[in-house]
């Protein structure tokens, strides 16, 4: 009995001490290891099972930068980029694969608001702002409810004007929430070639020219798209027509 005792016992303490090293794990040791093309193929699969989260896309754009595949790293900082969007380490890995791009995009000074702005809006990504929204509707509810019975109380003061910040609050998170959804609902894609034609329209007949040329790993936001071609802006007056094997979508 004794004897059986101690092997439960064993048993138990091993099921407990020794963690099964998950595929993720596995991934990570080979990317310490500098084993970046097994640490590459790993966080892929990972993603294709079906789980994705802003960490393996960050590690998996790692894995490409370390093996020099910039178009695949940016593509995956982006991606990260979404469910990341504060986080420093990662913003500053992208500012650096791009630094090896040809093509450079000029970013034009915006306004000092809307930089406040934007830089509250970036710290939050289309979970968190749809949580805090729904939160926000929740308690301007509650508070305008409690308004309406103590209206004619000493309270009802302090719950009015706390009803008009919460009515504020929700019109602000609204405002970012809708914004975040609608950036989150656009196409954009990365150059997967060393160099590639934009054209005036999707055909390759005498009537479509050769409007400009981008670069490896070169952002772009798809506008439209049919079964072979994308059209592609990068600005109001740079726009045009690719081949859709040309662009990895983010």
């Amino acid at each position: 009995m004794y004897r059986t005792f101690s092997i439960l016992l064993l048993l138990l303490t091993v099921m407990l001490f020794c963690v099964p090293v998950t595929d993720f794990d596995e991934a990570n040791q080979f990317y310490e290891k500098g084993e970046y093309g097994k640490a590459a193929a790993l966080y892929e699969k990972i993603i294709s099972g079906g789980f994705e989260n802003g960490e393996t896309y960050y590690n998996l754009g790692n894995s490409y930068y370390k093996l020099g595949n910039i178009a695949h790293s940016i593509v995956n900082y982006e991606r990260a980029l979404k469910l990341l969007p504060d986080d420093a380490d990662l913003i500053e890995n992208l500012r650096t694969a791009r630094l090896s791009l040809t093509d450079k995009i000029e970013e034009h000074d915006a306004d000092p608001f809307f930089t406040i702005y934007s830089n509250i809006r970036n710290s939050f990504n289309i979970y968190t702002s749809k949580s805090i929204f729904l939160i926000l509707i929740l308690i301007t509810g509650i508070m305008i409810s409690l308004y309406i019975f103590l209206k004619n109380t000493i309270s009802g003061r302090f719950v009015f004007y706390t009803s008009i910040l919460s009515v504020l609050a929700l019109i602000f998170f609204s405002y970012m929430y809708y914004d975040i959804y609608s950036m989150n609902g656009r196409r954009y894609g990365v150059v997967a070639e060393d160099k590639i034609s934009v054209m005036s329209s999707p055909d390759e007949n005498l009537n479509s020219k050769e409007l400009f040329f981008l670069h490896l790993g070169t952002k772009a936001e798809i506008t439209r798209s049919n079964e072979l071609w994308l059209e592609i802006r990068l600005d109001e007056e740079k726009k045009g027509w690719v081949k859709k094997d040309c662009l990895i979508e983010i």
